[in-house]
């Protein structure tokens, strides 16, 4: 994901006709098949959480300073992730950029004994860090940790307005997909503005 799930107190339907891109959508890797190999330009290089000293710190930096509009921190990630027992911090990555990380994605189960369909979670790159293939390799680092211990496909989800970073996850694969059957209809109709702002910008 690279948005955590729908704020509390939103009305999805007054949201759905006020703002419906705001909302949340889910996407689908049908399969960890045929996944490209990860690629990084030059000067940049791929860490886990168990080589960074204070890995809950770097991704809340990281997370903090690429959306803008959201304040994480090490303690929220220790609460929400890395307490929890199928926290691995073999599966937490990180771009790094000599000694600073500016770009991140993790591989997490929603359920711990989940083996089939994994999540890839909260995706950000520093904005001075864009359109360099950081986020796509990220993705690829996670969606490779799964397949190596054989799960069979992998999902995300973000908010219908991130059009850039929608492109980026179906270049790689992913397909529209539906967080809830008790939503179906709305997801359906943020897709339907998705896909059309897609081809409005060609």
């Amino acid at each position: 994901m690279d948005r955590e799930e729908q704020l509390p107190g939103v009305d999805t339907e007054a949201a759905l006709e006020e703002n419906p891109l705001e909302l949340l959508i889910r996407m689908v890797r049908p399969n960890l098949d045929d996944l490209p190999a990860i690629s990084l330009p030059e000067g940049y290089r791929l860490a886990t959480a168990a080589e960074l000293d204070d890995a809950p710190a770097t991704w809340a930096d990281v997370i903090t300073r690429s959306f803008g509009d959201r304040q994480s921190t090490a303690e929220g990630f220790q609460a929400d992730y890395a307490s929890k027992v199928q926290y691995d911090p073999e599966g937490v990555f990180f771009i790094m950029h000599g000694d600073e990380a500016v770009s991140t994605a993790f591989a997490w189960r929603d359920q711990p004994d989940e083996t089939e369909f994994g999540r890839v979670h909260w995706v950000g790159t520093l904005k001075e860090h864009g359109r360099k293939g950081l986020a796509s390799a990220v993705v690829l680092a996670v969606l490779h940790y799964f397949k190596e211990r054989g799960f069979k496909r992998g999902f995300l989800e973000t908010q219908g307005s991130r059009l850039p970073a929608i492109r980026v996850y179906m270049a790689l694969g992913f397909e529209p997909g539906i967080c809830s059957e008790e939503k179906r209809a709305g997801e359906e109709a943020v897709w339907a503005h998705v896909r059309a702002r897609l081809e409005a910008r060609g």
